[in-house]
């Protein structure tokens, strides 16, 4: 449950963080005013919407044929190359995607992590979902802190490497909790 736990705090930090970013990191690269980065935003939280409404879906169904430990590791690889490339891009065009996956990927990992603790916690599944969203509460908190600290060491790449850092602690966190034993009847 822990790794688990942490995963999530850690997803969450990396994606709060570059959401906290993104908007100055739009203006400053690309001259996006505030009116036109109102579609950058929406284009995040709709994929956000879509990639968490999908992998829910895919991971709920009888015939289900994933793993939410593989899709969780999926959905880390996808958010962390997307969240540097966004970073490190030049044009607009290519930033918009990535932006959208960046989104989707953190969502699928939300969903896994919520379903695994689900699983894995029976009657105990209140308290881990709790302590689940104190954790990534902290995380909003983590995200913003060190993506600033990258910003002021680096500018966007420093708070690329601040943010992709994490995503990448979350992804071995991750393959740590697939080597976990699965509960009876998984």
């Amino acid at each position: 449950m822990v790794p688990l736990i942490l995963v999530a705090m850690l997803r969450t930090a990396a994606f709060m963080g570059y959401l906290a970013y993104l908007a100055a990191f739009y203006d400053e690269r690309f001259g996006l005013a505030p009116e036109p980065f109102a579609i950058v935003w929406t284009l995040s939280g709709t994929a956000f919407f879509l990639g968490n409404l999908l992998a829910g879906r895919l991971l709920s169904s009888d015939r289900a044929t994933i793993r939410a430990e593989r899709l969780m590791t999926f959905g880390l690889i996808v958010a962390l190359a997307a969240l540097v490339g966004v970073f490190f891009t030049r044009t607009l065009w290519l930033a918009l995607p990535l932006t959208a996956l960046v989104g989707a990927g953190h969502a699928t990992v939300a969903a896994c992590v919520t379903t695994l603790l689900v699983r894995r916690c029976g009657s105990l599944r209140g308290t881990a979902l709790s302590v689940n969203a104190a954790g990534m509460s902290f995380g909003v908190f983590l995200g913003a802190g060190l993506g600033g600290v990258g910003l002021a060491l680096g500018g966007f790449a420093g708070t690329a490497a601040a943010l992709g850092g994490l995503t990448l602690v979350a992804l071995v966190l991750a393959r740590l909790s697939a080597r976990a034993p699965a509960p009876a009847g998984e």
